[in-house]
């Protein structure tokens, strides 16, 4: 256990905030293939924010935002 005290874990990742994902819509004939220029999604997009940070054993280093 006191090995891992030597090391330190990051992590990031990016948050939407007040992003609204719709449903999909896809018009096409009975049997027919998906293709792109017939789906269409809706969404509402919303502010990005990238968040770092740090964890231990035994302690928690920063959080950026």
């Amino acid at each position: 256990e006191r090995e891992w005290g030597n090391y330190a874990f990051t992590d990031e990742m990016s948050i939407e905030i007040g992003g609204l994902f719709g449903p999909s819509t896809v018009w096409r004939e009975k049997g027919k293939e998906w293709h792109d220029d017939c789906v269409g999604v809706k969404k509402k997009r919303g502010v990005m924010v990238m968040c770092w940070g740090m964890i231990s054993w035994n302690w928690k280093g920063p959080f950026w935002v």
